[in-house]
């Protein structure tokens, strides 16, 4: 784990490792509203023989959470009061939100993915 690291970090990714208690071993951000989470597990099977799982997970950000949610109320309001340019412009920035939080975990996703087959994992 600690060679995987030290190529994302020189690779120029934010990478976090994960604590004690964390349920994941690796965090890469992909921006301010998302990341990718990896998850390593280690099989023994014959003597000197090991199988190892990787698992990537996406992980938003709150904010990318609140932002969304936030437009969105914002804009159900302005709907429902008339206001059909304030309620059109808030669902379109939410919209945006939300897209920019997919871009950012795909993208975190896709560096671990590339680093994890240059790594040698199929």
């Amino acid at each position: 784990m600690t060679k995987l690291q030290a190529q994302l970090l020189d690779s120029g990714a934010i990478v976090r490792p994960g604590g004690e208690f964390d349920p994941w071993d690796l965090e890469v951000r992909g921006g301010a509203l998302g990341g990718s989470r990896l998850l390593l597990a280690v099989e023994e099977h014959a003597p000197g023989k090991q199988l190892l799982r990787f698992r990537i997970r996406p992980a938003y950000a709150k904010s990318a959470a609140a932002l969304g949610a936030g437009f969105v109320s914002m804009s159900i309001a302005a709907l429902v009061s008339g206001a059909w340019v304030a309620g059109v412009t808030a669902a379109a920035i939410a919209a945006v939100a939300v897209a920019r939080a997919f871009s950012d975990t795909g993208f975190a996703g896709g560096i671990l993915r590339e680093r994890l087959d240059r790594f040698g994992a199929t």
